[in-house]
């Protein structure tokens, strides 16, 4: 994980500062737009932690605390080495807040930024790794909405899967099906392009600047849906060939 520079209204803790009984700020970590994390220590089980709390306008909110609720909800009893653990939840305090594992390693975006793309070896080390995370969520009835570099961080190289708004149960995921949209493809944005394998399709994608990786290469959604699964097919069958 991180520290960042607020770019919104936040609460400014400086390092020392109490956030709730029993946690100390250390440095923010970022935010959203309803909710900001803080590295804290915690003084009861004297270790880092990771809090998050509703940014100062929206403590009283009542979509802010119910999203707090339902992130609470989907991630309780969660335990998997690939997934960022979630310690607790003060939902019906003046401050609603979570408490969850402190995972030391750089964010994804982050190594790449530092070191490069990634080799394709490593891209698929790295995929499985995440796979297997991610099975475990689906077999736990939990599904991660956000996935993408900015909320994979490497512990000792291997990714672990953040938590947050990103989450929600299989049965909302369902929920569609039942309301007659089981036809509808869902695309995500995760993939960011980043790796060295794609070195051989750049210009082929015509993606500005001609070196380095395809983090800028986006599809054209202006095309429609189908045009975004046609490459998709293309790119699997150009790498099997």
């Amino acid at each position: 994980m991180s520290v960042v520079e607020l770019t919104r209204t936040g609460w400014g803790f400086a390092p020392g500062d109490t956030i709730v009984s029993g946690l100390r700020a250390w440095a923010c970590l970022g935010g959203g737009r309803r909710c900001e994390s803080w590295l804290a220590w915690s003084m009861a089980w004297w270790m880092p932690v990771v809090l998050k709390l509703p940014r100062p306008g929206l403590v009283d909110d009542p979509e802010t605390r119910a999203d707090l609720a339902h992130e609470a909800g989907v991630t309780a009893g969660l335990a998997h080495p690939g997934v960022q653990r979630r310690y607790h939840a003060v939902l019906d305090a003046a401050v609603p807040y979570l408490l969850s594992e402190y995972v030391e390693g750089p964010t994804l975006d982050v190594s790449l930024d530092q070191d490069g793309p990634l080799e394709p070896a490593e891209v698929a080390l790295l995929g499985m790794q995440l796979a297997g995370a991610l099975r475990y969520l689906h077999g736990r009835g939990v599904v991660h909405l956000d996935l993408k570099p900015s909320n994979v961080c490497l512990r000792a190289g291997r990714p672990v899967v953040i938590m947050g708004t990103g989450l929600t149960a299989v049965d909302v995921i369902l929920s569609l099906d039942a309301a007659g949209f089981e036809d509808v493809a869902i695309l995500a944005y995760a993939v960011k392009y980043a790796s060295a394998f794609y070195g051989p399709f750049r210009d082929a994608a015509d993606s500005a600047p001609a070196f380095g990786d395809r983090r800028s290469y986006q599809m054209d959604p202006a095309r429609g849906l189908d045009e975004a699964l046609l490459e998709a097919r293309l790119d699997v069958r150009v790498r099997r060939s």
